[in-house]
């Protein structure tokens, strides 16, 4: 039987523009855009993950030329307690345009990591990943659809446990995405 899951999804008509504009802000920096399906070795100069080896892997695997998806942002960062809480937040968006266009692929890619969520151990209930499914706008290609923004978590008593556990949480959802 499957274990109790959670998957929060939230469905904006707000919007973003990929590209986006690259700057610097209270929280930190935005680095320019880079389309990896491209070229996706280029996950590794990605300031944001270049000193996260399982972040780069990850961005390698999905960004692949004729995958499901690809990549258009991805930030990550600790917040340091009782444990230590490894956040990665990862913008995904369909290779094949016509199914970036309807959001009710979005929310078929919600029900398959919910099901992949329930089918182990590595998912605590009390721990919920986030879907946020946001209008999009594609810039360079007039296109519009919709992007998700996975927000997963891993957790330790150090920054390396807590890496190992949300590399494992990514290994699962490249079943999902591949």
């Amino acid at each position: 039987m499957a274990k109790n899951s959670t998957l929060v999804v939230r469905l904006s008509d707000g919007g973003i523009s990929i590209p986006y504009q690259p700057g610097s802000h209270e929280d930190g920096t935005t680095y320019p855009y880079v389309r990896l399906v491209d070229q996706p070795s280029a996950a590794a100069n990605i300031p944001e993950v270049a000193e996260h080896p399982f972040l780069i892997n990850f961005l390698e695997k999905v960004n692949q030329p004729g995958q499901t998806f690809e990549t258009v942002r991805i930030l990550q960062g600790f917040i340091e307690g009782e444990s230590t809480i490894h956040v990665v937040e990862v913008g995904l968006i369909f290779q094949d345009r016509s199914r970036f266009a309807a959001y009710h692929n979005c929310m078929m890619l919600a029900g398959n990591l919910l099901q992949e969520m329930s089918s182990n151990n590595d998912f605590d209930p009390d721990d919920p990943v986030y879907f946020y499914i946001e209008r999009c706008t594609l810039k360079e290609e007039a296109a519009q659809g919709w992007v998700v923004d996975l927000s997963l978590a891993g957790t330790g008593d150090s920054k390396e446990s807590a890496s190992a556990n949300l590399a494992l949480k990514l290994n699962h959802l490249l079943r999902v995405l591949l």
